[in-house]
């Protein structure tokens, strides 16, 4: 629950939607971003197995799949 909470903080927040003049960070455009970016600042996200599912025009994609590709 902790995880999907600070999902939706990241996603929902000013940070979603932040104007580029005077922005401390990049703007998110695509909510998988959102999960990628959780990995990074609360990794424990990973070790409690949250992922988010998602379309690409030929598969469903799992951004947690995705992270431990990186990984390997």
């Amino acid at each position: 629950m902790l995880c999907d909470m600070m999902f939706f903080r990241l996603l929902l927040s000013g940070r979603f939607v932040r104007p580029k003049t005077n922005a401390r960070w990049e703007p998110i455009k695509r909510p998988d971003e959102v999960a990628r970016r959780l990995y990074e600042q609360f990794s424990p996200a990973v070790d409690l197995r949250f992922s988010l599912y998602y379309r690409k025009p030929d598969r469903i994609c799992s951004t947690l799949e995705e992270h431990f590709g990186k990984e390997s």
